[in-house]
């Protein structure tokens, strides 16, 4: 499924992206093989009770070699385990304190971005649920914003099952920007073209990936395809940052490279 190297790094105006899930094996692994064909790497972490990801030093190292060696860069995305707004203040901080982790740790690869999630609300929720989700958010954001300082440009917001509006004004607040992530405004039906222009400009990375009967993060072969190609050609033709197709095997990635590549050359 691998494409020919002599069609690797395609130059589309924006940097485009892979996850570090897309061949079975660990990051260092995926960022050797990846980086021969994309600009940046979205290292995806997890810590629960029974496993973690987190990276060792030599982790570390090795990936600052890959993009030394590549001229790549990465985004990291936070993990999900925990939830920023979870009504459980112990749950709360503990998710805080995993972010704080592993921006310390990651440092050295001067990530473009960190993808933050505001889990612990959906669209469905109560005006007294949506009312502590905030209180909650609010807070792990001051927490966060007081930890990266001059980089909090860098924390990137991403839209989830609940409409963007619900934390545009703490992304603003605190100078975060933007994660648009285009697969989850398909799978809600929200109107991509008008949310691209309402805040593409104060977004750092987008997330593609196909969306069919309800499920997502799945090959853009698969999808809406005339939808596909209006983002590609409309709505981010000024995008300059990383545009991540976000999926996790290695048929369902190369086929929306593939895809993206076909699309933006009609």
């Amino acid at each position: 499924m691998i494409i020919d190297k002599g069609n690797s790094k395609f130059n589309f105006p924006f940097r485009i992206g892979c996850t570090s899930y897309v061949f079975p094996g660990d990051i260092v692994f995926n960022a050797n093989i990846v980086s021969h064909y994309f600009d940046d790497i979205e290292l995806v972490f997890f810590q629960s009770h029974d496993a973690c990801n987190f990276p060792d030093d030599k982790t570390i190292a090795n990936l600052c070699d890959v993009a030394k060696q590549f001229s790549i860069t990465y985004t990291v995305h936070f993990p999900i385990d925990k939830k920023a707004g979870a009504t459980n203040e112990s749950e709360r901080s503990g998710f805080v304190k995993q972010v704080k982790d592993l921006i310390t740790i990651t440092r050295n690869l001067d990530p473009f971005a960190y993808i933050l999630h505001f889990e612990g609300v959906h669209r469905n929720a109560l005006a007294v649920e949506k009312k502590l989700w905030y209180k909650q958010i609010l807070k792990t954001s001051e927490e966060i914003e007081s930890f990266v300082g001059n980089n909090r440009y860098k924390i990137s917001v991403e839209n989830l099952d609940y409409p963007y509006s619900w934390h545009a004004d703490i992304v603003e607040k605190f100078g975060f920007s933007y994660c648009i992530d285009v697969g989850h405004l398909m799978l809600y039906k929200e109107d991509v073209d008008a949310v691209a222009k309402e805040i593409l400009h104060k977004t750092r990375v987008l997330h593609v990936h196909g969306v069919h009967q309800g499920k997502d993060h799945i090959s853009l072969k698969n999808s809406n395809i005339q939808l596909v190609s209006s983002i590609l050609n409309v709505s981010i033709s000024q995008f300059t940052g990383v545009a991540t197709i976000e999926t996790f095997s290695e048929r369902d990635t190369f086929e929306s490279l593939e895809m993206m590549k076909e699309l933006w050359l009609k």
